[in-house]
């Protein structure tokens, strides 16, 4: 789809907030600003919600998606394109909260931070759904959506564990065992919605963030409770995306039989036609 009027505007500010949220991103992950880390104030907390370390290194992917893109859609020849210009707005929103929620959580500021994870939260599905329906109507190439799949999986994770980290600074989060089986029913809950996900999007990405995280609970849980219901989260939407495409691979099989099939009865039928009329003229 392309429009006649192109705004330019937006789109360098698409580029110019994710190149500073990029930035800020490297400058606290390498303790270069005032303040503690985000992962010491996240692990400082103790939530049975919280994954391993290593799982923090989908930001660096998350980042790298976002600036292609922020390049991509400021290209000439994408000039025409409204699918970027609709995402731009919300895009430039989300990159300023991003900057914002850096800041508040290094302060271990708990409760404006978990409001602004989920403000993001929001922003990014609404992000993803707009570009997902464009490339659900094979209106645009389906790469563009990766940053979006990536950034709104990796936020739903950001605010459960955020949400997580208020009922514990608040006293709210109750014994240990009530802390294990809201912790186990969260967990199944994230793969629920990633299960919808890949539905109602035909999408693989976002699922499997939650994956990601889920795999990244797991070790780092010390539970075994936990640790089973995180891998069975794990698995059930990739689980259930291969089921899709193997029976959407059998469907095709099928089809491609019965074309196949019918070809040859057509074929036959226009065998005999032929040789009958040959008949009648001799």
């Amino acid at each position: 789809m392309k429009t006649e009027q192109p705004h330019r505007f937006p789109r360098w500010m698409v580029l110019i907030t994710t190149l500073l949220d990029i930035a800020l991103g490297y400058l606290s992950y390498n303790n270069l600003i005032p303040g503690k880390s985000v992962e010491s104030v996240i692990r400082s907390y103790h939530s049975f919600y919280e994954p391993a370390g290593y799982s923090f290194l989908i930001w660096s992917m998350i980042y790298f998606f976002l600036m292609v893109y922020a390049f991509y859609q400021l290209a000439y020849a994408q000039r025409n394109e409204i699918i970027f210009d609709r995402l731009a707005k919300p895009l430039i929103q989300l990159n300023l909260l991003a900057m914002a929620w850096v800041i508040l959580a290094r302060l271990d500021l708990v409760i404006p931070s978990v409001l602004i994870i989920v403000w993001m939260f929001v922003v990014s599905i609404v992000l993803y759904v707009r570009v997902r329906d464009g490339v659900l109507r094979h209106d645009y190439n389906r790469w563009i959506s990766v940053p979006f799949s990536l950034y709104s999986g990796w936020l739903l994770i950001m605010a459960i564990l955020t949400g997580s980290i208020l009922l514990i600074e608040e006293s709210w989060e109750g014994d240990v065992s009530a802390q294990l089986i809201a912790t186990m029913i969260i967990i199944l809950t994230s793969s629920i919605i990633g299960l919808f996900v890949s539905y109602r999007c035909a999408d693989i990405i976002f699922p499997s963030v939650v994956s990601w995280a889920c795999v990244a609970i797991a070790v780092n849980t010390e539970y075994y409770s936990i640790a089973a219901v995180a891998i069975l989260s794990a698995a059930l939407p990739l689980i259930w995306f291969f089921l899709t495409v193997i029976r959407r691979l059998d469907y095709r099989h099928r089809v491609w039989e019965n074309k196949l099939t019918f070809d040859k009865t057509m074929f036959d039928k226009t065998m005999r036609v032929t040789l009958k009329m040959n008949k009648m003229r001799t």
